[in-house]
C-alpha cells in the first residue's frame, strides 16, 4: 500500500485532530514521523499526514468540508 500526503500542519496536536476526522470516516490516517516532530518540530517544519493512495481524494474532501485550523 503507498500512501500518501493530504494534508501538512504546523503542529501535532491540529494533526492528531485532522488524522481522528479521517479515521473516524474509515480512513486509516498516519502521521509521519510522528514522536519526532514533537521533539525536534522547529527543525522538520510541516507535520504531514498520510493515507492510503487510493483513499486519497475522498481524505481531501473530508477534510475540506470537516476540518478547520481556526477553531
Amino acid at each position: 500500500m503507498s500512501l500518501a500526503t493530504v494534508a501538512t500542519f504546523p503542529n501535532t496536536m491540529l494533526a492528531h485532530i485532522a488524522k481522528g476526522q479521517l479515521n473516524n470516516y474509515g480512513i486509516e490516517a498516519v502521521i509521519l514521523h510522528e514522536h519526532f516532530h514533537s521533539t525536534y518540530s522547529f527543525a522538520l517544519g510541516e507535520i504531514p499526514v498520510m493515507v492510503p493512495e487510493e483513499q486519497l481524494e475522498q481524505a481531501q474532501q473530508i477534510l475540506a468540508e470537516n476540518f478547520e485550523e481556526d477553531s
